[in-house]
This record gives structure tokens, C-alpha cells and sequence, in this order.
């Protein structure tokens, strides 16, 4: 990977985060830690080839698109090994939602997402595991 293509990263992970609804040019500076030059140097590229979306002065990681959707999965399993990887319980429950779901929905199975309170690090003592299908 070149160091323009690493540079994107921070501002693919805001992106991430910010979530369907976007966000605007000052949000992901800061939650990138990017200067205006660098982030417009960055963001450039990516508005051309399609990668970030921006409407309204706010930017989006429009997941249609293959390569988005690719990072966001890479992203979530990273962040699932780092989330519980001291935590066996919770990687054997997650485990055995996925083969259930993948026994049910078969080949009509694209993704099992890990959402809510688990997928942002924030599992309390009462919390449960919610997850999204993407089906066909």
C-alpha cells in the first residue's frame, strides 16, 4: 500500500463511523486528525473515483460501491478481534449466531453484521448482541 493510499485511511475510518448519514468537511478533519490542505488533497481522488460521495456539504462512504463495502467489512473483523479477544464467551455466542444464520439463510446469507452497543465497544454487563442480516 503507497503512503497516499494509508493517508486515506483515517478519513475512510470517519467516514465509517459518521455512518449513512455522512459528515461534514470539519467532522472528519477532526476525527481524522487532517489539516484542510491534506484533507482536500485526500479527499480529491476519492470524490473522483466514486469512493466518498458528498451532497449537501456533508461526505459519504457510499457502501454500494466494492471497494467500501470490502473496508467496512475488513474494519468490522478487525474490530471484532480486538473487541473480544481476552473475551471467549462472547467470540463462541457470536460464532453461533453466524452458524445458525448461515444454517437458515444459506446461500441467501451476503453479511451478518455486528451492530449496536458491541460493535462500538460499549457491551455493558446488561447488554445483548445485535446483529443485521444482509440477505439475498
Amino acid at each position: 500500500m503507497s503512503r497516499a493510499e494509508t493517508s486515506r485511511l483515517p478519513i475512510l475510518d470517519a467516514l465509517l463511523e459518521a455512518g449513512p448519514s455522512g459528515a461534514s468537511r470539519e467532522e472528519l478533519m477532526q476525527s481524522s486528525n487532517t489539516s484542510v490542505a491534506s484533507f482536500y488533497r485526500i479527499i480529491k481522488p476519492m470524490l473522483n473515483y466514486g469512493i466518498v460521495s458528498e451532497k449537501d456539504r456533508l461526505y459519504r462512504l457510499p457502501l454500494d460501491n466494492l471497494y467500501n463495502y470490502r473496508y467496512k467489512l475488513w474494519r468490522d473483523a478487525e474490530r471484532l478481534i480486538e473487541l473480544f479477544k481476552d473475551d471467549k464467551g462472547t467470540i463462541s455466542c457470536i460464532e453461533a449466531v453466524l452458524g445458525q444464520a448461515k444454517l437458515e439463510l444459506k446461500e441467501n446469507l451476503q453479511a451478518l453484521w455486528l451492530v449496536g452497543s458491541a460493535a462500538h465497544g460499549a457491551l455493558t454487563e446488561n447488554s445483548d448482541l445485535d446483529f443485521l442480516a444482509v440477505v439475498s
